[in-house]
């Protein structure tokens, strides 16, 4: 197309063949580059005529790499840069093609490539796909390829203004900023081109060189002249690389190796290998064949920590081990099994962490190991009985790390222990390696990542394989800070080395985006302010979903979030990695729905992103309505209040009347008994008094004269001695005491009509043998208060009394022709007499009853149950 001319106008005579044009580039000379998929690379003039073709050729080296040409850029020096839709890169100088390879180590070829551009180092960056980017340096030909963006198709590459390097992905956004880090150096593949995985282990010999020990590659040194490692040969193919578990670098040069199985070996600085195992018939042979952790203990000898054996002091000059562990009937000087690290402190401590029983302390001097922060239940515990790793610091704080626990700060000397976790950026659960740089940083191992904490200024950050890590695990717990200042990291894909100096421990806080706000609920609604700051809510809502979007693309798997609903939390609630959240159905009210997020390298945005929810009230739960129902409930309150008043005072004037009514009986009462005792038992005294004075006046009589006085004297002594009983006997009747039911009821109603003068008649039926004592008592009680009532208030001529076994009940019955009684006397409150007779039959489960009208007579009948309802005290009942 020419833009200066309207319309099109073809300016190809040849065409591309039908393949598909998958790249275009018109390089400096105004050359046309055409990329096809599967016919070569094409080359057009500016004229668009004449055309160059270059096809792959088998049998030429020096010929295009591919047919399927996937993208083409051109270099800042002029050179032509070629990516192939099938795997690799190459660079067209003076009509030939040179192949770029990856780094000199790995032999692998590279991945299909998407995209290409330069950077301001003039090194070439492609996207490849589904396998992250390359970096190709143009004076070797050799391409790092980066698991930055693993797993994720690369759609382009750019430079900005500024230099940094664009990555557009398919998924997952962009990247941006320096992807290769000259900080970090990776090794995933040994000289011998076997794979450097399960790094388990990193030591440092006195001659600065580096070993480690890899499951798949086994025991490699570090050359730093050709930047590679190399295998050291230990017994080939005696030892497979997948039993090494640690590795001890001792002051003479001599390698000490764990093994899983195989016992422990030596290899002297001259090469030469010997091993020690376990042998049952020799009791001073090691515990065990499984080696775990390894450390010097002086004088030739090291502390051996087994699986399942315990701890071995072990003397390689003469074979033998002392076993700190159970031996016997001897008391552990250790009470663990399984020993996974040891250390020696500053002070000449010597520490032992254990996977099944916690953390272990030898003093100088100390002749067995004492536990450490055992209680993992209390904050002042370590944690957790699983024990991964310990570090002292240049502090001399001792730092331990746990399989479940976390990190602890534990200070030796005084026992304190601080859980350093979430709540300061310390994810991870478990802290398989601790080392400590020159600037006094801890670098952390854990299931989390890589994390550098400043103790003293209780920063954190977090590295991942996004960050120039090498990826796999770290539970391996192999770290070392290396005698240059340098820094390597195992992992389960190799190993990662770099200066600490040189990394920044710094990242921007990512912005906080609250989306995806949806009620929950077939049917339900939601409002949404027109800032979109708020939402409102109906009262019986379902709840609401919502997602949490962190805007920083570099480590999008490592974000975290966190939420917290004020009106209803007063605490943040971790998501872990999760930014979908949900609100259970909300009461009426005003809350407001605070989130925040923190990157890949754990760098939070406290300020984070914020939402108002207003739930709306129900009809009954507006302002209105409450004020009517508090105003109906203040004046019900107040005419309740008012009532209550009335009813108090109302019961303390009966109280009053009822407590004079007391009185007033009580009164009779004394001057019933006063006066019988003057009016009788004093006149029978007076009668005693004249004749004794008598008697004494006439000393000088006869027998026969005195005679008649005496007997005088015996009749008054015994009249007296009858009124003192009826006096006695109206105070407390002892009819029942001496007398039958019966009786006792004949008696006492012959003496009120001979002391009313009311004509009475008793009738007595059958059955009142079956009546307990207590009913008795209370019968004879209830009679006497009926005829005291029909005394004082019936004026009455004639009064029938009857008692009878009447069905389920006992009944007493009185009837009189008096004057009647009021209906509303019956139940009237100051009937204290009434009152009484009623209360007394029901506390004995009965009733009383009364009938009358006035002018008609009264009829007061009581019953009280025959069975189960009266217990007789003194047949235990």
């Amino acid at each position: 197309m020419d833009p200066e001319e309207r319309g099109a106008a073809p300016k190809f005579i040849r065409a591309p063949d039908r393949n598909a044009v998958s790249s275009l580039f018109v390089d400096s000379k105004g050359v046309i580059w055409v990329g096809t998929d599967g016919a070569g690379l094409l080359a057009f003039d500016t004229d668009g005529k004449s055309a160059s073709t270059f096809l792959h050729d088998p049998g030429d080296s020096g010929s295009i790499g591919s047919d399927r040409v996937s993208a083409i850029i051109e270099d800042s020096l002029g050179f032509l840069w070629i990516g192939f839709a099938d795997g690799g890169i190459d660079l067209f100088e003076e009509g030939r093609f040179r192949h770029a390879t990856r780094e000199a180590n790995d032999r692998k070829p590279l991945p299909p490539v998407t995209t290409l551009a330069e950077d301001v180092r003039g090194q070439i960056w492609a996207g490849f796909h589904g396998n992250g980017v390359g970096i190709l340096d143009p004076s070797s030909m050799e391409t790092l390829v980066s698991s930055l963006v693993d797993g994720k198709e690369v759609r382009f590459l750019m430079r900005d203004r500024r230099g940094l390097m664009w990555a557009g992905l398919s998924r997952g956004g962009l990247l941006t900023g320096d992807l290769r880090s000259s900080a970090f150096s990776r090794y995933s593949v040994s000289r011998e081109g076997r794979a450097m995985d399960s790094i388990g282990a990193i030591v440092e010999l006195p001659s600065g060189t580096l070993v480690t020990a890899s499951r798949t590659a086994g025991i490699l040194g570090f050359d730093p002249l050709t930047d590679s490692f190399s295998a050291m040969r230990i017994r080939a193919g005696e030892i497979d690389p997948g039993d090494l578990r640690d590795v001890l670098a001792a002051e003479d040069g001599t390698l000490w190796i764990g093994t899983s199985g195989l016992g422990l070996l030596r290899r002297a600085p001259d090469g030469s290998v010997s091993r020690f195992m376990h042998d049952e018939g020799r009791p001073e042979s090691l515990a065990s064949s499984s080696i775990l952790s390894l450390l010097e203990a002086g004088w030739g000898r090291l502390w051996v920590g087994t699986d399942g054996g315990g701890l071995d002091l072990f003397d390689p000059s003469k074979g033998a081990a002392l076993h700190w562990g159970k031996e016997g009937d001897q008391p552990a000087l250790i009470s663990a099994s399984i020993i996974t690290c040891l250390i020696r402190d500053s002070k000449n401590r010597v520490w032992a962490g254990s996977a099944d029983a916690g953390l272990f302390v030898l003093d100088p001097g100390g002749t067995h190991f004492r536990p450490v922060g055992r209680d993992e239940r209390r904050a002042e515990g370590i944690g957790d009985l699983r024990i991964e790793s310990i570090f002292e610091d240049s502090r001399g704080t001792l730092w331990v790390g746990t399989g479940g626990g976390g990190l602890v700060a534990l200070d030796p000397g005084t026992g304190a222990v601080v859980r350093r976790g979430s709540a300061m950026g310390l994810v991870a659960n478990a802290v398989y390696g601790i080392t400590e740089d020159n600037a006094g940083i801890l670098w952390i191992l854990s299931s989390a990542g890589l994390f550098s904490l400043d103790p003293g200024r209780n920063d954190v950050f977090l590295f991942g394989r996004e960050d120039g890590l090498n990826g796999g695990g770290l539970d391996a717990g192999a770290i070392l800070f290396s005698r240059g200042g340098e820094l390597w990291v195992g992992s389960g894909e190799g190993l990662t080395r770099f200066d600490p100096a040189r990394i920044a421990r710094y990242a921007p806080a990512p912005d906080v985006v609250l989306s995806g706000i949806e009620p929950m609920g077939e049917g339900s609604s939601m409002l949404r302010s027109a800032d979109g700051t708020g939402i409102i809510l109906d009262h019986d809502n379902m709840g609401l979903s919502f997602s949490i979007a962190a805007v920083d693309f570099a480590a999008p798997g490592r974000n975290r979030y966190a939420m917290r609903l004020e009106g209803r939390q007063s605490a943040w609630t971790q998501m872990g990695n999760v930014n979908m959240g949900y609100i259970a159905p909300l009461a009426p009210g005003r809350y407001m729905l605070r989130v925040r997020a923190a990157n890949g390298n754990g760098i939070w945005n406290d300020y984070g992103a914020s939402l108002s929810i207003i739930v709306r009230s129900p009809w009954w739960g507006t302002w209105w309505f409450r004020t009517l129902v508090l105003g109906t409930a203040a004046v019900g309150l107040a005419a309740a209040i008012a009532a209550r008043v009335g009813s108090l005072r109302r019961r303390n004037a009966l109280l009053v009347k009822f407590a004079r009514h007391i009185e007033e009986a009580r009164e009779e009462e004394r001057t019933i008994a006063a006066r019988d005792v003057h009016d009788e038992i004093g006149q029978h005294l007076m009668v005693l008094n004249f004749n004794a004075y008598w008697l004494a006046s006439h000393a000088e009589t006869t027998p026969a004269e005195r005679l008649p006085v005496v007997k005088e004297m015996q009749k008054a002594i015994l009249d007296a001695m009858a009124s003192v009983k009826a006096v006695a006997t109206r105070l407390r009747p002892q009819a029942l005491d001496t007398l039958d039911f019966p009786d006792a009821l004949r008696w006492y109603v012959r003496s009120f009509g001979r002391m009313s003068g009311i004509t009475t008649k008793l009738d007595i039926g059958e059955g009142w043998k079956e009546l307990p004592r207590e009913a008795a008592k209370a019968f004879f009680r209830l009679l006497q208060e009926m005829l005291s009532n029909v005394a004082r208030h019936s004026g009455a001529k004639h009064v029938f009394v009857r008692f009878a076994a009447d069905g389920d009940d006992f009944m007493l019955e009185t009837r009189d022709d008096g004057k009647g009684i009021e209906p509303g006397k019956v139940d009237a409150q100051d009937s204290f007499g009434i009152m009484g007779m009623r209360e007394g039959c029901v506390s004995l489960g009965g009733s009383l009853a009364i009938s009358g009208a006035p002018g008609q007579g009264c009829a007061v009948v009581a019953r009280l149950p025959r069975k189960g309802g009266i217990a007789d005290p003194e047949q235990g009942g």
